[in-house]
Formats: C-alpha cells, sequence, structure tokens
C-alpha cells in the first residue's frame, strides 16, 4: 500500500473540527461552517468505536472472506453491504438486501450465525473495556434483545460498509491476512479522516494517519458510512441516479422526445434569438451533464449528488427547515446523482433536465446554479445573484439593458453547498448552441455538434424545442 497519509493534513482537518471552516467558493461566496456540535462529537466516537470494531473482525481472513462476499453480492462494481444485514436485523438495509441474505431465515435449513457476527459478538464478550460505549448499550438490554439494540442504532443511524476502491487489487486485499485497513465518514464536514490497520486476528491497531478521498479511491480500504436515503430500503429518495453514457443503464445519448406539447423542431444550428418571437415556446433542455472534479465530494461520499436551479426576474427561491423550496414559479430544475469513482473521469451523464419550459423574450438573462449536497451536519450560508434587464410598461414586460433586477437564491442547509453559478443570455445562448463558442469545446449529441458550456468545473450544453404557435 502506496504511503501517502501525511500528517499535516490531521492538523489540517482538526483545526477545521474545532474551530469550524470558513472556505470561499470559485465564485468569491463565503460559505461559513460551525463545525461539529457536541453532539456530533459524541455521535462519531460511536461511529469510531464501531470502526474498531469491524476491523478487530475482518482481520481474521475467514470474516473478511465472508463480508467481502456479501458486499458485491448487490453489485460487483460497488461493494456495499449494511451493517443491518451483517447483524442480520430488518433495519437499515440497503434497497435488494432481503432476508434470503441471512442463513438464519433459510427455509428448510436450522438457523446459524454468521461467522462476523459469531467474530464481534466473541470481541465485544471478551474485551467490553476496548468498546466501552457499545458494551454499556448492549448491557441495557436483556440477554434476549441484543439485537434490539443494532436495531435502534442502525434505525438512527443506517450505517454501510463498503469499499470505493473496485481494482482487481481490492478483492486480494480485502481476503488477505496481512493487512486491513478502516476508516469512517464523520458526520461533520472534512477532507479526511483517520484510519487503521490490522495485521492479522488478535492484532493491535495501528494509525494508518489521515487518508483522503484520493486515497480511497487508489487503495483497498474499508469505509463506515451512512447510508444515503436513495439506497436505504424503504428510504425516499429526492434524485434521479444516472449513469455515464456507455455503460449499464447509461440511457439514451441520442435524440431527447420534446418536452413540449405542441409539434416542436429541434434548432441544431445557431440563430439569432429576436427570430424566436415572444409568443413563440422556446423550451430549453440540458441533456447530458460532464464533472471534471473530485473535489466536490464529501470525504468517504459513495456518490456525487447535485442539484441544478434557475433564477430569473419572475421571482425567488425561499428557505423552510433548511430546505430550498420555490417561491412564485418552479425554480428547481432538478437533482441528479452518480457514483463518486465516475466524478472525475470525464464522462458525460445523460441527465434531460428541462431548464425553461419557455424562454422567452421576458427574460433576457437566466442564471443557472448549481450545489451539490452531503451527509454532514452544521451549517451553512450561500448565495448566488443574476442581474437581468426588463422594464415595465402598460402592463407588458419589456427587455431592456438598462433596467436591472437582482434576484438571489440563497441556501442555509448545513448539508448543501454552493459550487456555481453562471448567467446565460437569451442572445448568446441561441447564437452558441452548435460550434466551439467561448468554451472552444463541442460534443456530439444526436449527430450535432454543440457548443460545451461550463458552470464551474461542471460541463454541459443546451438543446432548444422550437413550436411556432
Amino acid at each position: 500500500m502506496k504511503n501517502k497519509w501525511n500528517a499535516h493534513v490531521l492538523g489540517l482537518t482538526m483545526t477545521a473540527w474545532l474551530l469550524g471552516a470558513c472556505s470561499q467558493t470559485e465564485m468569491d461566496t463565503i460559505t461559513q461552517s460551525e463545525g461539529p456540535s457536541i453532539g456530533a462529537i459524541a455521535h462519531q466516537n460511536v461511529r469510531a468505536e464501531i470502526t474498531q470494531l469491524m476491523g478487530a473482525a475482518l482481520s481474521d481472513p475467514a470474516v473478511a472472506q465472508e463480508v467481502y462476499a456479501l458486499m458485491t453480492q448487490l453489485d460487483p462494481d460497488h461493494p456495499a453491504v449494511s451493517l443491518a444485514a451483517l447483524w442480520e436485523i430488518n433495519t437499515g438495509r440497503l434497497r435488494g438486501e432481503d432476508l434470503s441474505m441471512d442463513s438464519s431465515y433459510q427455509k428448510g435449513q436450522p438457523p446459524t450465525e454468521s461467522v462476523f457476527k459469531r467474530a464481534a459478538t466473541g470481541l465485544l464478550q471478551e474485551d467490553p473495556e476496548r468498546f466501552p460505549r457499545l458494551s454499556a448499550g448492549l448491557n441495557s438490554h436483556a440477554p434476549t434483545q441484543k439485537s434490539s439494540y443494532w436495531e435502534t442504532l442502525l434505525t438512527e443511524d443506517p450505517l454501510q460498509l463498503y469499499q470505493l476502491n473496485t481494482a482487481e487489487k481490492s478483492v486480494g486485499t480485502a481476503r488477505s491476512a496481512d493487512m486491513i485497513t478502516l476508516t469512517y465518514v464523520p458526520d461533520y464536514e472534512t477532507q479526511a479522516n483517520e484510519a487503521w490497520t490490522w495485521s492479522g486476528p488478535g492484532t493491535t491497531p495501528v494509525s494508518a494517519g489521515m487518508v483522503t478521498n484520493e486515497d480511497l479511491f487508489e487503495e483497498a480500504i474499508w469505509v463506515l458510512g451512512p447510508i444515503d436515503p436513495c439506497d436505504l430500503s424503504g428510504g425516499t429518495c429526492d434524485a434521479v441516479e444516472v449513469f455515464p453514457t456507455g455503460t449499464a443503464g447509461g440511457g439514451n445519448s441520442g435524440y431527447l422526445p420534446p418536452p413540449t406539447s405542441a409539434v416542436p423542431l429541434l434548432l441544431p444550428y445557431n440563430v439569432n434569438h429576436e427570430d424566436v418571437l415572444e409568443e413563440d415556446v422556446l423550451s430549453t433542455v440540458i441533456p447530458m451533464i460532464k464533472l471534471n472534479t473530485r473535489s466536490w465530494l464529501g470525504f468517504g461520499a459513495t456518490h456525487q449528488k447535485l442539484s441544478f436551479w434557475r433564477a430569473s426576474p419572475d421571482g425567488v427561491p425561499s428557505i423552510s427547515n433548511g430546505v430550498v423550496v420555490p417561491s412564485g414559479k418552479n425554480y428547481a430544475i432538478g437533482k441528479i446523482r452518480f457514483r463518486a469513482n465516475n466524478s472525475s473521469l470525464s464522462l458525460w451523464h445523460p441527465v434531460y433536465l428541462e431548464f425553461d419550459a419557455d424562454w422567452n423574450q421576458s427574460e433576457n438573462e437566466e442564471l443557472l446554479v448549481v450545489f451539490s449536497e452531503h451527509h454532514f451536519s452544521g451549517s451553512a450560508s450561500t448565495s448566488a445573484e443574476l442581474s437581468a434587464g426588463f422594464d415595465l410598461k402598460e402592463g407588458k414586460i419589456i427587455p431592456t439593458p438598462k433596467a436591472t433586477v437582482k434576484v438571489g437564491v440563497t441556501i442555509k442547509a448545513g448539508g448543501t453547498k454552493l459550487r456555481g453559478q453562471q448567467v446565460f443570455s437569451r442572445r448568446q445562448v441561441l447564437a452558441t448552441i452548435t460550434g466551439p463558442g467561448l468554451t472552444g469545446q463541442e460534443v456530439t449529441h444526436g449527430n450535432v455538434r454543440y457548443n460545451v458550456k461550463k458552470v464551474s468545473e461542471l460541463d454541459f450544453f443546451f438543446t432548444h424545442y422550437y413550436t411556432d404557435l
């Protein structure tokens, strides 16, 4: 295993943890974070203790083989298993995990306890002082109700064990008695966390120092982290999972069925915006996106989750209980997620988001805002503004470059971070449907060479559907 884990990252991470973070986005918009609360720190101690228990159990090659087999059962390219499945309880499982995974529920066979459960239970019984919080919780239940402790714990904090590195070496390391390395995902914003290494059954764990996302993608490190509601059995998912083109589930990368109800015409060439009249319908769609960085990921994230918003002079989104809600018009374009290991591979993901169902001449400029969403707690406040010109004469909106109205999109939610904002004028967008344009980049979609546009590290392009009413 490459030794890339250094001590200076520990100092930086602990400083951000204890003092709170204040970072600056690409748009010079300040994002302030309060850091973890006392409750979050106490919660982290439980996760850290579970990590120590998991590592001690997995240091036995027989346990590691059993657990890794379960991790690859749902999807070999996305190794993950819920702790609920390992402890053979029904609460807090991943989607797709069912009772058929548990030997104790198999019909026609006597109940048998898994190798992992037997090893982990033995460790808790033999050395309770090594796991004081877990032992105290288990001792608060009757001997016949030990599983109810884990059920309560995993209901409040559904956890999974996974690996972000899916190369062949991760399988070999997972089944090796030579080295098992684990870390966990904190409940506060961080770019790194401590990892521990076990060299065999009964060995004392040794700190491997601080590991980053790059280490998790490059090395066979086991990660203990939260289960996203999209992956939780019975959970409610607020994002559409997308896959890169050319892979299973990649979707249609060609012609997009138009969203307008009338008979539409695709605009596969540049046009003068004045030729699309006020009474015409111009539906503008974002067919695909491509992210060119991993820096938007939270530490140990299994997926990159992005939400897209549009702002115009008609209204402004507001905040309700830390969640962005529309005001006036629906400004939420959509929310998507894709696997973290695709985030820096420059792969196009079909998303088919309708940017504006009727981009008429009353809206000279529109603002596209992109946020990333995470599991960490705390609070953050970011804002984005749009300068859009229009004037109101005799009850009609007249586009003009002289009058300016500012519309803001403000977020105050711990797990949400502003990643980019970009104003697009109707004139410029319709003049650069195809060709290299300002970015000098093009992409072929449905046999058309579209101009690639950018919001920070995110690439995308527009397709337009024109209806002469």
